[in-house]
């Protein structure tokens, strides 16, 4: 094991984070519980993000995005494994490799948690969770997987669990398992405890949150304790510590520009230029590999309605999940998405 160089430090633990714009104190959404995904309100006309033409009414983004590598993925910092540096790319130089479907979801500081516990859903079921039509579960394992991410970056592992549901006798098995956890002696608190990163990356619990503490002028039990609060934005630390947990790599991609020169475009966006994802970080990889993996992009909250980037694209003020289509083609019709 190694632990991460100094200079990289700020990339893995301030991503996504943006600086605040208070002295301290890690961001929080200004919704909060006043957002009407908190409370299944939101309709296809009033949805709980910013309305567009090109998003469906389950969240869907109408049009698939191809994808490019990251800058990084060259030299020391390669990637190796099942997902790793070279799987973006396509051996026809005349195409993109990889191509995503996107899926927004609610803007309500949970963003990152809803991301990834949409794609964790959808890993284990094989289907695509239907928040849209009731929010509740989604509401569920987006608290759930806060609370591990917290958890894990003071060094404890905690299961995901099954969201509770009420048995013909009418018993909450959500009751069950609080009566098991009590029985249970809790581990103690390891901030010595080793995560890995990527490739070859390793930090400690006690290091990484102390390095993104830092960055907001907070301790590290005040930057705990601000994110297992309800709409405090994730990142960095926080990806980190579910891939560990979750066992599984959870990369992450920004939005690029395609010119419209690029010969590699198809169908609308020849001529015009289209927004494509680059690979930011491969948290998980190749360690997890085996498992899996979960994609999420950072972007700015006002995506896919950006134009040409000459508007000023405010990166990693959102999350939204991001699922294989295969190969890319903008002359292939898009799939309907099972429910």
């Amino acid at each position: 094991m190694r632990l991460i160089a100094t200079p990289l430090l700020p990339f893995f633990t301030s991503l996504t984070l943006p600086t605040p714009s208070t002295p301290t104190g890690l961001p929080r959404s200004p919704y909060s519980s006043s957002h009407a995904f908190k409370s299944s309100e939101h309709s296809p006309s009033k949805p709980p993000w910013n309305p567009s033409p090109g998003i469906a009414e389950d969240g869907f983004l109408k049009d698939i995005v191809p994808s490019e590598p990251g800058d990084w993925e060259k030299g020391e910092h390669e990637v190796k494994g099942r997902f790793g540096t070279g799987t973006l790319s396509s051996s026809d130089p005349s195409s993109f490799g990889k191509s995503f479907k996107l899926r927004q979801v609610p803007g309500d500081g949970n963003c990152l948690f809803h991301s990834i516990a949409l794609s964790y859903l959808h890993k284990v079921s094989g289907k695509h969770e239907p928040f849209h039509v009731d929010s509740k579960r989604l509401r569920w394992y987006s608290d759930r997987l806060r609370y591990i991410a917290c958890e894990g970056l003071q060094g404890r592992r905690v299961s995901v669990g099954r969201y509770p549901e009420i048995d013909s006798s009418g018993f909450d098995s959500a009751e069950s398992e609080a009566r098991r956890r009590k029985r249970l002696r809790p581990p103690k608190y390891r901030m010595d405890h080793k995560l890995h990163l990527q490739s070859t990356t390793y930090m400690s619990c006690k290091e990484l949150v102390e390095s993104a503490a830092s960055q907001y002028n907070i301790t590290s039990d005040e930057y705990l304790s601000s994110m297992s609060e309800d709409s405090t934005w994730g990142g960095g630390p926080e990806i980190v510590s579910l891939s560990n947990a979750l066992r599984l790599p959870i990369h992450v991609y920004e939005l690029c520009w395609i010119d419209k020169k690029d010969s590699r475009l198809r169908g609308k966006h020849i001529g015009a230029g289209c927004w494509g994802v680059k690979r930011m970080a491969a948290f998980g990889s190749p360690k997890f590999d085996r498992n899996g993996c979960i994609n999420v992009l950072s972007c700015d909250c006002r995506f896919p309605d950006l134009g040409a980037p000459k508007r000023g694209v405010k990166q990693g003020n959102h999350f939204i999940c991001m699922f294989d289509f295969g190969d890319y083609s903008l002359d292939k019709p898009t799939p309907k998405e099972s429910k």
